[in-house]
C-alpha cells in the first residue's frame, strides 16, 4: 500500500496537494537538512497543513523521521570529525604572473577544534560535561536566614564592630 493510497477523511472541498507530492524531492530536501517550515514553503502549503499531513498519513510521517534521522547523523559525524581533527585531500595551485604553472595533490590536516569537542561532549554526556555546575548545599544546623521587609528600618552595626 502506497502512502498516497491512504483514504482522505474529507471527501468535499478543494483536493489536497498531498497527492501531488514528489517524495523523491521531499527526501532530497529533508536529507539536506531543511526544516518542516522550509518544506511547507517550498511545497506552497501552510506549515499547519504540513503538520496535518504528517498526522493524517503515518507512513509519510515515518518516512520524514527516517530522512531527518539520516541528516542528523551526518551532522553528528561531521561535528565528531571536527572535534577530533581530520585529514582531507586537496589540490594546491602554483601561479606566476596570473597563470597557473603547476598543481600538486596534498593532504591537508584540520586540527581538532576544542569548541566542537565541548559541544559534542555536552550533548553526548550532559551529566559529565554540561556547561553549568549545580551545587546543592544541605544544612541541618540551627542557622536561620531571614529577609528584611522593606518597611523595617535597616539597623546600623555597633560603633566597635571592627575592634
Amino acid at each position: 500500500m502506497d502512502i498516497f493510497d491512504e483514504p482522505d477523511e474529507k471527501p468535499f472541498g478543494r483536493p489536497s496537494k498531498f497527492q501531488d507530492l514528489d517524495l523523491d524531492k521531499v527526501r532530497a530536501l529533508v536529507t539536506k537538512g531543511l526544516t518542516d517550515r522550509e518544506l511547507a514553503m517550498i511545497f506552497n502549503v501552510a506549515e499547519s497543513t504540513w503538520y496535518l499531513w504528517q498526522h493524517k498519513h503515518p507512513k509519510f510521517s515515518e518516512l520524514l523521521k527516517g530522512w531527518k534521522r539520516y541528516a542528523n547523523e551526518r551532522v553528528e559525524r561531521a561535528l565528531y570529525e571536527r572535534a577530533c581533527g581530520y585529514n582531507h585531500h586537496d589540490t594546491k595551485f602554483f601561479s606566476h604572473l596570473g597563470k597557473v604553472t603547476s598543481q600538486t595533490e596534498i593532504i591537508k590536516h584540520i586540527p581538532p577544534d576544542p569548541g566542537a569537542a565541548k559541544l559534542f561532549l555536552i550533548n553526548r554526556d550532559p551529566t559529565r560535561w554540561k556547561d553549568r555546575r549545580e551545587d546543592v548545599v544541605e544544612h541541618t544546623g540551627g542557622i536561620t536566614l531571614s529577609w528584611l521587609e522593606p518597611s523595617e528600618p535597616v539597623q546600623q552595626p555597633p560603633e566597635d564592630w571592627l575592634d
